[in-house]
């Protein structure tokens, strides 16, 4: 298996880590607000649209990594993602 070389953590993220991390937050965040108690059905049924519309997307990005044929093509980075 290729070594997959990690840089520092301390440089700046790229555009594409920066708006994965984006989605996942917001799913996270979407996720918290389906727990309170006191939603009607409709309420819970829009947020689990709306995190599931994140987590497709995001699942996108992330299969755009692993596509030979794909203009952000980094199997590496696509590996990388699937171990964690």
């Amino acid at each position: 298996m290729q070594q997959l070389n990690i840089l520092e953590l301390n440089l700046e993220s790229g555009m594409i880590p920066t708006e994965i991390h984006k989605l996942v937050k917001s799913r996270q965040q979407i996720k918290q607000l389906m727990k309170a108690s006191n939603l009607l059905p409709e309420q819970k049924m829009d947020y689990h649209i709306r995190q599931m519309a994140l987590n497709f997307t995001a699942n996108s990005m992330h299969g755009c990594l692993g596509a030979m044929h794909c203009r952000f093509y980094a199997k590496g980075l696509a590996a990388l993602i699937t171990g964690l």
